[in-house]
């Protein structure tokens, strides 16, 4: 899970990871930046969790960060647990459409509406004028 105070991203991988090691930890952004550059398709990376650091060796590469001290944001407060309607529409075309009206949002604002009405979806981008 990461957040930026703004947006959320959140994805879920099932691990092999005794219940007994499961522990929660906030990485910096620096590091989740070079884990980044550093990570490949493929391979493994082991990781190490110290009291106050984590260590990441991929390859060749060793990595280790400090740790963030601190309780993270209860991100499931903000996610609903239920809906009351759900949209099935096409990936590709949806990913399309709002990367063209983006074309047209200002920096300033650096939105792009979604509009849902019956049988309809309009994506727009309001770019104020200043």
């Amino acid at each position: 899970m990461a957040t930026d105070g703004r947006r959320l991203a959140l994805i879920e991988h099932d691990l092999e990871f005794p219940k007994a090691n499961e522990v929660d930890v906030i990485l910096p952004t620096k590091a989740v930046n070079e884990l980044q550059r550093v990570l490949t398709d493929s391979g493994e990376v082991q990781i190490a969790i110290a009291e106050n650091q984590i260590s990441f060796s991929i390859g060749n590469t060793f990595l280790v960060s400090k740790l963030i001290e601190g309780n993270y944001p209860n991100y499931k407060q903000v996610i609903p647990s239920e809906t009351k309607e759900r949209v099935t529409v096409e990936r590709e075309l949806l990913l399309t459409s709002v990367k063209r009206v983006a074309l047209l949002s200002s920096e300033k604002s650096n939105s792009v509406k979604l509009n849902f009405g019956k049988n309809s979806l309009e994506i727009t981008a309001n770019t104020p004028t200043s």
